[in-house]
């Protein structure tokens, strides 16, 4: 697949311009994921971005009775940012979900140095990873609201985003 094409329809690289994507595309690789394969553990380092190119990702963190599942992500959907911006452990567990998923895996020293260079790019990607993690905030935030208020039950969050 070519990689400038399949970053064109993310939500993170669809308003760069082609030279960008191609500065982009020059650190970034992709993964074939088996269906139940691990692509990140809850706490582990975290030094790369994933845009899914096909198949899909389920995202859950562990509690004492069971996995609680916040988010499912499908093709042009990226994961994984939260590291890029705050150098974090990841906060939660990622794992393939369907048959032949396909990664695209950035890495994010090498993304944030490109931001630093052309800081139009890096004004761009970090507004659209700004956005994502609003509205994922105020998904949570709704249904939170609904729990407290309704007394809705229920640990799968993945039907949010």
């Amino acid at each position: 697949m070519n990689i400038v094409e399949a970053l064109k329809h993310t939500n993170l690289f669809f308003d760069l311009s082609s030279t960008q994507l191609a500065n982009v595309a020059s650190f970034a690789r992709e993964l074939a994921v088996a269906q139940g394969e691990t692509i990140f553990d809850q706490n582990s380092a975290g030094r790369d971005l994933y845009v899914v190119l096909r198949g899909g990702v389920e995202v859950s963190v562990a509690t004492d009775a069971e996995d609680t599942v916040l988010a499912t992500f499908s093709a042009n959907q990226s994961f994984g940012e939260m590291a890029m911006v705050d150098e974090g452990r990841r906060s939660a567990t990622a794992r393939a979900v369907e048959n032949d998923t396909v990664l695209l895996v950035i890495d994010t020293e090498s993304l944030m140095r490109q931001c630093q260079a052309d800081t139009d790019m890096g004004f761009r990607i970090m507004r659209h990873i700004a956005t994502d993690l609003t509205l994922r905030v105020r998904k949570l935030d709704l249904h939170f609201q609904g729990q407290l208020f309704w007394g809705a039950t229920g640990t799968d969050l993945s039907k949010l985003f």
